[in-house]
């Protein structure tokens, strides 16, 4: 975060330095950014010692990604591709729902799910995060839904959840 708010001052005040740097070295560095972004994923699980070499790798990466990779180079291109941009609007609605999915699927089963059962919770898992994106934009829409009404939705859905979670944590 500390990295891309660096960058985006520097832009302010030099405006000039995208222009200033060629195709290719624009191209290079935002494939040097990509390398950088990629490593940690692959090997990963092969070193765990060097997690922080790791994080570093990723910020870094990312910080060339955001300075060179728009819309004149290839990887800006692939990056800003309408179905890469929908799911990283998804992301977080992912990121939300696969935890206590594959939670429930692993408490479900009484020995170690079989590798479809993961292929199909994963996309049970995209399948929620679209629908969870579609309700997120419906609410954002000020033209659908005004802010008293959203207000009101709101007061509800939580006195709902607060009514059921007495109800149901009751022993008797």
């Amino acid at each position: 975060l500390g990295v891309g708010a660096l960058i985006a001052f520097f832009l302010i005040f030099d405006k000039d330095f995208q222009t200033s740097l060629t195709y290719r070295a624009k191209e290079f560095i935002a494939l040097i950014g990509m390398g950088l972004v990629m490593i940690p994923i692959i090997f990963f699980h092969s070193t765990p010692e060097l997690l922080n070499y790791f994080r570093l790798m990723v910020v870094v990466g990312t910080g060339a990604l955001i300075l060179c990779a728009d819309n004149n180079t290839f990887l800006g291109t692939f990056l800003s591709s309408k179905l890469l941009v929908y799911v990283g609007l998804m992301s977080y609605s992912l990121y939300l729902l696969h935890q206590p999915l594959f939670a429930f699927l692993r408490i479900g089963s009484i020995s170690e799910p079989a590798t479809s059962s993961y292929l199909m919770m994963m996309a049970i898992t995209f399948i929620a995060a679209y629908f969870s994106l579609k309700v997120e934009h419906f609410f954002r829409d000020h033209q659908k839904i005004s802010s008293k009404k959203f207000i009101s939705v709101l007061i509800f859905s939580l006195t709902v959840c607060l009514a059921s979670g007495l109800v149901f944590t009751q022993t008797y």
